[in-house]
């Protein structure tokens, strides 16, 4: 959780060197683990940049890189033929069986024309959807939201998803307000902007990327999830004296959604078996480690 906040904090007022240190370390802990990396896989200093474009990595194809079981190619420019492709550095590939397109997640705003869009001066990027916190259309937060625009929002998966369903109920049922429409059309504007200086870094930049420390920082409070007793705050050592055991594991063990169920905040029901979650998960780690890749 302290990495967290320490990586937000620097995406926040010293975005240039969070980049450089993101795309540094992320190579440093590949080579680190794996050994040497061939450059021509196209995996360490592969661009866009990770704080401008998220992806998924699998590590398991490293292992069928190194013996040749596959091999890492350039993306497809065009079908030149029956069973031939072109990639993009001009390669021609001939008897191709079958082209497998791993598209991602993007999101698909063509069923949703009442969602505005647009782009502010001196920008020619895609367009960028005007939703607050990348989850609400101002004229209709009562009883819309988009929950798929949110790129390096969910820093730990999937399971932060139940934070943002938690923050949409209590939003809808009253125990978290939302500002005015006006606040939130101010929002939108100083938002676009943001994501139009990140995109002029590299246009291949996602531009449902969000603010991470906004973000989240708005559905753990609309979430009641009581995150703010983590850290080195006045809250969080307050729960150090009161809980040392549990300040540690949640500061410093494993990233649970367990914890987001654990303290009482009035906002929402704290789970009674999340403490012995949180324990059972840190001890699980000592039992199955993560083991180095040969």
């Amino acid at each position: 959780m302290s990495n967290l906040k320490i990586g937000a904090w620097l995406q926040r007022y010293f975005p240039g060197a969070a980049r450089w240190l993101t795309d540094k370390l992320v190579g440093y802990m590949l080579t680190k683990q794996y050994g040497q990396l061939d450059p021509n896989w196209r995996i360490i200093n592969a661009l866009p940049s990770l704080t401008l474009a998220p992806r998924g990595v699998q590590d398991g194809i490293l292992s069928y890189l190194k013996d040749g079981s596959l091999e890492s190619t350039y993306g497809i420019k065009r079908f030149v033929g029956p069973k031939s492709i072109e990639l993009d550095d001009g390669t021609v590939l001939h008897d191709i069986d079958a082209v497998i397109c791993a598209t991602g997640y993007t999101a698909d705003f063509s069923v949703t024309p009442f969602i505005e869009k647009g782009r502010p001066p001196n920008y020619d990027g895609p367009e960028i959807m005007r939703l607050w916190k990348n989850l609400f259309p101002p004229k209709y937060a009562d009883s819309i939201v988009m929950m798929c625009y949110s790129a390096f929002g969910k820093s730990n998966g999937f399971s932060f998803s139940d934070v943002a369903s938690m923050a949409v109920s209590n939003v809808w049922r009253g125990a978290h307000p939302l500002p005015p429409v006006r606040v939130m059309e101010d929002w939108c504007d100083t938002h676009r902007e943001w994501v139009a200086a990140r995109w002029k870094l590299d246009n291949a930049a996602d531009t449902s990327m969000c603010k991470i420390w906004e973000y989240q920082g708005f559905l753990h409070e609309a979430a009641g999830t009581g995150m703010e007793n983590l850290g080195w705050g006045w809250q969080g050592w307050k729960f150090f004296f009161k809980d040392p055991k549990m300040s540690y594991l949640m500061n410093n063990g494993v990233e649970t959604a367990h914890a987001f169920r654990f303290f009482e905040t009035g906002k929402r029901k704290a789970w009674p078996g999340a403490r012995d979650a949180i324990i059972h998960v840190n001890e699980s780690v000592k039992v199955f480690p993560v083991t180095k890749t040969n």
